[in-house]
Parts: C-alpha cells; sequence; structure tokens
C-alpha cells in the first residue's frame, strides 16, 4: 500500500472522530490538556484495533459488519440524547457533563471506530500488511482528535449553552449516518 493510500484511509476514518471532538469540545467549552489528550489517544486506539481486528477477521465473517451501523447509531444517539437533554435545561449553570472519561469515552470512542472494522476486512483479503497503516491511523486520528476537541472548545465557549444541544445533535446525525449512508 503506497503512503498516499495509507494517508486517505487514515484521514477519511478521522472524520467521525473529528466530528464528536468537536461536539465534546463545545459542550466543555474548555477542555483540559488531559481531555484533549484523553479523547486523542482513545480515539486513535480504537480506530486502530478496529481496523486490525477488521484485517484478521477477512471475509470469515463478514455478517458481522453490517451489524456495525446500528451498534454507531445505538451509541451515538443514546450520548447525543444525553447531551440534547442537557443542553435542553433551562435555567441550569451547572458544568457540562465530562465526555471523555469513563465508560462515555470509551463508548464514543469505538462508535465512532467501526468503520475501521469493514475498512480492515478487504484490506487483508488483499494481503495488505496492516501494522503501518495501523499505526499511521492511530497518529492521524489522535492528532486531528485532538485539534478538534481545541476547535470544539473555541466554538464552544461563543455558543455558551448551546454548544451542548448543538453537539448533541452532531452526534445524533453522525449515527444516523452510520445507518443510512453505508454502501
Amino acid at each position: 500500500m503506497t503512503i498516499p493510500e495509507t494517508m486517505g484511509i487514515a484521514i477519511s476514518l478521522s472524520m467521525d472522530g473529528l466530528a464528536v471532538a468537536i461536539a465534546t469540545g463545545m459542550s466543555l467549552r474548555a477542555p483540559s490538556l488531559r481531555c484533549s489528550l484523553s479523547m486523542a489517544i482513545a480515539f486513535g486506539g480504537a480506530q486502530a484495533s478496529t481496523l486490525t481486528v477488521g484485517w484478521f477477521v477477512g471475509h470469515g465473517l463478514q455478517h458481522l459488519v453490517s451489524l456495525s451501523p446500528w451498534v454507531a447509531c445505538a451509541i451515538l444517539g443514546w450520548i447525543g440524547g444525553r447531551m440534547i437533554v442537557g443542553g435542553r435545561k433551562e435555567g441550569e449553570a451547572s458544568e457540562a457533563r465530562d465526555l471523555t472519561r469513563g465508560f462515555t469515552l470509551v463508548a464514543l470512542a469505538f462508535g465512532t471506530s467501526l468503520d475501521g472494522f469493514g475498512v480492515g476486512i478487504p484490506l487483508g483479503n488483499r494481503g495488505t500488511t496492516v501494522w503501518w497503516l495501523s499505526c499511521t491511523t492511530a497518529v492521524t486520528v489522535g492528532l486531528i482528535t485532538f485539534l478538534g476537541s481545541i476547535l470544539g472548545a473555541r466554538i464552544g465557549n461563543a455558543w455558551a449553552r448551546r454548544a451542548e444541544l448543538a453537539g448533541g445533535v452532531v452526534l445524533c446525525l453522525i449515527g444516523l449516518k452510520f445507518l443510512f449512508l453505508q454502501p
């Protein structure tokens, strides 16, 4: 696999994570370095892991790929719905929930990385080496996610309370995209 092909796959697999990182940054309004790094490591690691697992699975269990849009939609819809409810609460000046900890972070990371599983399956059948691609994907996804959380915080500061509502809507739309726009 050529370097441009590798980078194209890595950048393509980063886009859902970028959108979620922006939405999360908007909701937090001031993510700490720890929050941004946690997202970068979790999203990069999850994307590389699912890509690698997909590569190993190959065509043997291809029917699992048909379930991944439903799983991604459910996870992102649930988290996005919680953000929408939190953003609609009137008169509350409480801090936004930190989506960069625990189960929520893991769910967001793996919910946006299921497409890596689908990408890995045909690559495994082509005899492509997965290690370089997985490492490149992990670093690319991590960097783009990190930058997205910072960008989201800047947007969130400008939008104040509406940012959490908008972030929840974005997560729900990404979940629907997984469900309805997969090939």
